[in-house]
């Protein structure tokens, strides 16, 4: 099991949860993207259908989309916790400092291979949330299990003093 927080500080989270997917996808292995609210689903979706203008990046909306063919989705969107396509990859958009869908710590967790939490750079109720969270995990884990990245100007950069309880 493996955590990676990313503090997203350059363009938007939409954009680069899209980055993460793609090549979530050409690992071959499955999604699940969990938001704060339908708002946050419904705005994800159409970014997913539309941009960039020549690139589809397949998903389904949890609770929208047919749940016949749900098991099969490379990427399902939801603000629910239900495991519904098998993934292995968990990817948490967290806004504030309240979780209407709580992160999986390690106990929770068996189900993922990766777990990672994203926030934006000035969110400071999400940062004191990852905070907290990096601080649980790295009592309980390994730290190597536990990664922290912020985003600069040459891209991302591990910050390995933000996993130090």
């Amino acid at each position: 099991m493996e955590y990676r927080f990313y503090e997203v500080g350059r363009g938007s989270t939409a954009r680069v949860l899209r980055v993460m997917l793609e090549k979530t996808l050409a690992r071959g292995e499955r999604a699940v993207v969990r938001l704060q609210s339908d708002f946050r689903v419904n705005e994800l979706d159409c970014y997913l259908w539309n941009e960039p203008a020549d690139g589809f990046l397949p998903h389904a909306r949890y609770g929208v989309s047919s749940s016949e063919f749900m098991d099969e989705q490379p990427i399902v969107l939801t603000t629910s916790d239900e495991l519904v396509n098998g993934a292995r990859v968990l990817f948490h958009w967290q806004e504030g400092g309240v979780s209407l869908v709580d992160f999986p710590m390690a106990e929770e967790a068996s189900d993922f291979a990766m777990c990672c939490f994203l926030y934006e750079l000035g969110d400071e109720d999400a940062s004191v949330l990852a905070r907290t969270l990096l601080a649980k995990l790295a009592n309980a884990l390994d730290n190597s299990s536990v990664g922290f990245w912020r985003q600069g100007v040459d891209g991302w950069v591990k910050d390995i003093e933000s996993i130090t309880p």
